[in-house]
């Protein structure tokens, strides 16, 4: 017969199997939210986009009847639609989210004179802490993702600027586009950020089913700075276009970014309140009412 000990350790080995197959099998808590949010509001927001894709369709031939090519597409510009911003301007926010957009790394820098709303003290009096230590102040941080939604996720805006107010989250083109992405590939896109000149925005690998019933490889292009949005065929291997990225000096560092392991599990873990899911709700009710 087994001794005790060997049946507690088989038992033990037993129950972290279960744990992590159901860590597997289930989606984390803000992926949940967002696939409930698009639920709640699939019927309005699809009459939002309806003549977009319909356009969409038409160019590549497409089953517009197709359910995967309606998930897919509409899915895509719901998020889209949440996130984006209408100008590179400081303090300009648009979408449903309306995230303020703010310049970084310029002189004088904009950021250094946003408050933590809480005491109203300066992000710049504020040292950076944990995975940030690198920075001078949690004003110079560049926002990565786990930072950029779990600020977006709190109860209480936590920023504060005189120009726009109270705010939740904020941040310019790469910050946006790192979030996005990230988002995206967890809700079962491929994405990546591309860079052209001094501007990114996310490019998404998307299988189409056209009106024989075949696949029909596409190229969705998404800014969520401008509001900007192109499509195109792919024209190439999918890991040929993957490894197109564009250039410039950070545009590597914000893709391994958008697909950290370490901000993954970050953004996993995000909690959601139920008064900060009523207020997102709202917020989205709102912008597709407003829109519809």
């Amino acid at each position: 017969m087994r001794s005790i000990k060997q049946r507690i350790f088989t038992t033990l080995v037993f129950l972290i199997l279960i744990s992590n197959l159901l860590s597997q099998s289930h989606p984390s808590e803000i992926i949940s939210f967002f696939a409930e949010l698009y639920t709640q509001n699939e019927t309005e927001y699809q009459k939002v986009r309806n003549e977009v894709f319909h356009d969409f369709c038409k160019e590549f031939n497409l089953d517009p009847n197709n359910e995967p090519n309606q998930e897919k597409f509409y899915k895509l510009y719901f998020m889209h639609d949440l996130f984006t911003g209408t100008e590179a301007e400081d303090f300009t926010s648009s979408g449903a989210f309306k995230i303020p957009y703010f310049w970084h790394w310029r002189k004088p820098n904009v950021r250094h004179e946003i408050l933590r709303n809480s005491g109203r003290k300066p992000l710049i009096e504020i040292p950076a802490s944990g995975r940030f230590t690198q920075y001078q102040s949690f004003a110079d941080i560049d926002r990565t993702p786990s930072l950029f939604l779990s600020d977006l996720f709190t109860e209480d805006p936590k920023y504060y600027h005189s120009e726009c107010g109270e705010f939740y989250t904020f941040g310019w083109c790469s910050e946006r586009e790192m979030a996005f992405c990230l988002l995206l590939e967890l809700m079962g896109y491929q994405g990546k950020i591309y860079q052209g000149g001094i501007h990114v925005r996310s490019h998404f690998w998307v299988e189409m089913i056209d009106n024989s019933g075949n696949v029909i490889l596409i190229i969705i292009s998404v800014d969520n700075t401008f509001d900007i949005s192109s499509w195109k065929l792919a024209g190439m291997e999918k890991d040929d276009w993957l490894i197109n990225i564009g250039s410039g000096d950070q545009i590597e560092w914000y893709n391994n970014k958008a697909k950290s392991k370490t901000e993954i599990d970050l953004v996993q873990k995000i909690q959601i309140s139920k008064r900060t899911k009523a207020r997102v709700s709202k917020l989205v009710g709102n912008y597709i009412k407003k829109n519809g």
